[in-house]
C-alpha cells in the first residue's frame, strides 16, 4: 500500500487569512495519486469529535502534481485541520506529524490566530481578471529614439541576462490592442525606474522613469490608452533592494558607518560591500525600518498614481 506524495505547511503559499475568520487552504499531491481530498477542521480547543468536513477542490496540475484549494471559517478564529486522502486503494490522513493510517498518526496543523492584519486582501476588479506580466525591454519597440548604446539586433541577436533590446513604453502602446485580443483584464510591468540594467529590479530613482522606456507623459498616455480599451495598470516598484548607485548606497559608499542610512542595508563586510564596483554587486539587500518604508511608499504611491494607475506592487522581504 503506497502512501501517497503530499506537501502542505503553514507559509503563505499554503495557508493564509482573507479576513478575520475565513483561511485558504491549499495542498499538493503528485499527479493522480490521489482522487479526493477532504478537511476534517475546527477549534483548536474544541473535543475533535466537534470538528467540520469541507471537500478540497481540485484547482488544477502540472506535469507532476495536481493542487487543492478550500476556504474554511473559523468562527473564533483559532485554527486547527487535518486532512483525509482517499486514494484508489487506501485512505491516509495528513497532519503536522506526517502522513498516517490514523488521525492521530497524522496529527493536526494549527494555525494560532486569524489577525485581520495579515488579511490578504485582493481588489473585486482583481478577481478573475486575466493578468499578462509586461518585461518592457523585451516586448516591443515602439521609439528607436529611445535605444541605448550597443542595442542588440531584434530580429538577430539572441537574448542574454544582460543584454539591451530596446523595448519600451511606446511599444506597448503600440499593441494594446493586440492584448485586447486575447483578454487581458491588467498589464502588470515588471519595473520601469531608472537603472543600468535591462531588468530594472537594481533602481537608481524610484521617482524617474528610465529614458530607454520612455517618460511620465508616455506612461500616462500608456495608461489612459489601456483605460480606453479596459484594461487596468499595475507598476512594480521593489524596495527590499536597490542598485548600487541609489542615492542611500552611495552615501553609504562614501561614509561608511558614518552614513544615516547605514542601516538600510545588509552588507556582507563593510570593506567589500562599500567597495564593490558596479559589476560585481548590482542588486543590494536593503533593510528597511517600517517608519522610513510607510513615507516612502506613501509618497511614491502619491507621486506615480499621478498618471492614474490601478496599483503598485512594493516588493519586500
Amino acid at each position: 500500500m503506497r502512501i501517497p506524495e503530499v506537501l502542505h505547511d503553514l507559509t503563505p503559499r499554503y495557508v493564509y487569512p482573507i479576513d478575520e475568520t475565513h483561511l485558504v487552504l491549499r495542498l499538493k499531491s503528485r499527479r493522480k495519486s490521489v482522487q479526493k481530498v477532504t478537511v476534517i477542521y475546527g477549534d483548536r480547543y474544541q473535543p475533535d469529535t466537534e470538528d467540520d468536513r469541507r471537500s478540497m477542490r481540485k484547482m488544477g496540475h502540472d506535469s507532476q502534481y495536481d493542487y487543492w484549494q478550500c476556504v474554511l471559517e473559523f468562527p473564533k478564529r483559532r485554527a486547527r485541520y487535518q486532512f483525509l486522502l482517499e486514494t484508489d486503494t487506501a485512505r491516509f490522513w495528513y497532519g503536522e506529524i506526517g502522513v498516517g493510517h490514523t488521525r492521530d498518526d497524522a496529527g493536526y496543523f494549527y494555525y494560532p490566530y486569524l489577525h485581520r492584519g495579515e488579511a490578504l486582501k485582493v481588489p473585486d476588479w482583481a478577481v478573475g481578471s486575466i493578468v499578462y506580466q509586461i518585461f518592457p525591454d523585451r516586448f516591443a519597440k515602439g521609439d528607436p529614439t529611445l535605444d541605448p548604446p550597443n542595442v542588440a539586433d531584434w530580429e538577430k541577436d539572441f537574448p542574454t541576462p544582460h543584454n539591451v533590446f530596446g523595448g519600451d513604453l511606446q511599444g506597448v502602446i503600440n499593441h494594446l490592442d493586440d492584448l485586447q485580443a486575447l483578454g487581458v483584464d491588467v498589464l502588470y510591468f515588471t519595473p520601469i525606474f531608472l537603472s543600468p540594467s535591462n531588468h530594472k529590479y537594481d533602481t537608481t530613482d524610484y521617482y524617474r522613469i528610465d529614458p530607454h522606456f520612455g517618460d511620465e507623459q508616455t506612461l500616462k498616455k500608456l495608461v489612459e490608452e489601456a483605460h480606453r480599451r479596459g484594461i487596468r495598470v499595475i507598476l512594480d516598484a521593489v524596495f527590499n533592494h536597490s542598485g548600487y548607485d541609489f542615492f542611500a548606497f552611495r552615501d553609504v559608499r562614501e561614509k561608511g558607518n558614518r552614513s544615516p542610512y547605514r542601516d538600510w542595508f545588509f552588507l556582507e563586510s563593510e570593506e567589500q560591500s562599500i567597495a564593490s564596483p558596479p559589476g560585481v554587486k548590482r542588486r543590494i539587500k536593503r533593510r528597511i525600518k517600517r517608519r522610513v518604508l510607510r513615507s516612502k511608499q506613501r509618497s511614491l504611491y502619491g507621486h506615480i498614481c499621478r498618471s492614474i494607475i490601478e496599483g503598485a506592487r512594493f516588493g519586500l522581504q
